[in-house]
């Protein structure tokens, strides 16, 4: 069974923003206001999820690319 069918998108987005140091509702409230570095990042996230990358996956090369 391939790893991608047993996350459902919403799932894996927030699986990966867990990981990181930034609170979920911050992150959500600036999304909405079009704060760039989260437009960027929700873009990145959704990118790496199309690609078929675990959540794993896209935390390592998130912190490689931002932290």
């Amino acid at each position: 069974m391939n790893q991608q069918t047993q996350y459902t998108k919403n799932q894996c987005i927030y699986d990966i923003l867990q990981a990181l140091p930034i609170r979920f509702d911050d992150f959500i409230y600036n999304l909405v206001h079009c704060h760039s570095y989260k437009t960027i990042l929700y873009l990145w996230i959704n990118t790496l999820y199309t690609k078929g990358k675990t959540p794993e996956d896209a935390i390592q090369l998130i912190y490689r690319v931002s932290f």
